[in-house]
């Protein structure tokens, strides 16, 4: 006897977050490319820049439900305020759509981590996960080396002080006069020397 689709008891909400959040991770551990972290699997990237789903965060940091890892979240935000960010930008609310076993489509709240907001969630995170310390290497990391990118295109799009290039030629065209003045004080020595031979020559033979 075949069971009808429809009359399938649906699981709690709970239960299904920890079935997605174990598929998601299995997934990424086995199907991406060799040598790729999942964190950048998953990242995203639109018009408002790289950021990632706080839900599709959750199961690399080791959380099986959603609900448990808000809390990781709320403590991050507060990290964020304190250290002079906008927590808003940094933590955007987000919305997810889950689709139901009945063929309905469930909205869940998500939230849009910026690279900085992910690095203080898994910095807030529950330190006995292995998965924790995985995650704050990566974004430590990945945080510096924006940092270091952004610094390195202020250098290049900051234009030079016309008073420092000014400095700078005048330093120039000393150092070269100070190279030509040694070179005329060698050939005027050398001269000194052939002239003082010259008469001591000439003494000899008087």
């Amino acid at each position: 006897m075949r069971t009808n689709p429809d009359d399938r008891v649906s699981l709690p909400a709970h239960e299904m977050e920890q079935k997605q959040a174990r598929t998601q991770r299995r997934k990424l551990q086995t199907e991406g490319p060799e040598g790729v972290s999942p964190f950048d699997i998953i990242r995203r990237i639109d018009d408002g820049g790289e950021f990632w789903s706080a839900r599709e965060l959750a199961p690399l940091l080791g959380y099986s439900q959603y609900i448990k890892f808000e809390s990781a979240i709320e403590r991050a935000k507060s990290a964020c305020q304190n250290s002079g960010h906008d927590v808003d930008e940094q933590f955007a609310g987000a919305a997810q759509s889950s689709a139901m076993p009945n063929g309905g489509v469930r909205e869940m709240a998500d939230y849009r981590l910026t690279r900085y907001a992910c690095y203080l969630t898994a910095l807030n995170g529950d330190p006995r996960k292995t998965e924790i310390a995985a995650a704050q290497t990566y974004f430590a990391v990945q945080t510096r080396k924006a940092e270091q990118s952004k610094e390195r295109q202020l250098e290049v799009q900051i234009p030079a002080d016309p008073l420092e290039q000014a400095l700078l030629a005048s330093l120039t065209n000393i150092r070269r006069l100070n190279v030509i003045d040694q070179k005329i004080d060698a050939q005027q020595a050398t001269i000194d020397k052939l002239v003082a031979e010259s008469k001591a020559l000439d003494a000899k033979v008087r």
